[in-house]
C-alpha cells in the first residue's frame, strides 16, 4: 500500500507541472518493538536544481491511531488527499494490530 501511494505520486511528478506535484509523503519507520506508518508533508525551498525539501510529520490521534489530514488541507492537492485517506483506512488497521501486539508483549514481559 505504501508503494502504491508512491507509484501514483511519481507518475504525477513525471506527467504534471511542478505546481501539481504532491506534498504528502508516507514512510514506514522501524522501532525497537515494531514499526510505524507515518504521514508527513513536504515543503520545497530554493530554485530548481537547488531545491531543499523540509518534511514535517502530521499529527496522529493517539486514541484512534489514525491521521485526519486536517493539518494539510489547503496545502496538499486534492488527488493526494483522496489517495491518502483511502490508504489510511488500511494503515490504521495495521497500527491497531501493532499496538495490540505491543500490549501483549508488555503483558508477557510483566508476567
Amino acid at each position: 500500500e505504501v508503494d502504491d501511494f508512491w507509484v501514483t505520486h511519481y507518475k504525477v511528478r513525471e506527467n504534471e507541472p511542478f505546481k501539481d506535484w504532491g506534498l504528502l509523503g508516507v514512510r514506514i519507520r522501524d522501532f525497537k518493538y515494531g514499526f510505524g506508518i507515518e504521514w508527513y508533508i513536504n515543503s520545497f525551498h530554493g530554485q530548481r536544481g537547488k531545491r531543499v525539501v523540509f518534511s514535517k510529520g502530521l499529527r496522529i490521534s493517539k486514541t484512534k491511531l489514525r491521521y485526519s489530514f486536517l493539518d494539510c488541507q489547503g496545502l496538499a492537492k486534492e488527488w493526494e488527499l483522496a489517495l491518502a485517506m483511502e490508504k489510511e483506512e488500511f494503515f490504521s488497521d495495521i497500527r491497531r494490530q501493532v499496538d495490540k501486539l505491543n500490549m501483549l508483549r508488555r503483558r508477557v514481559n510483566a508476567y
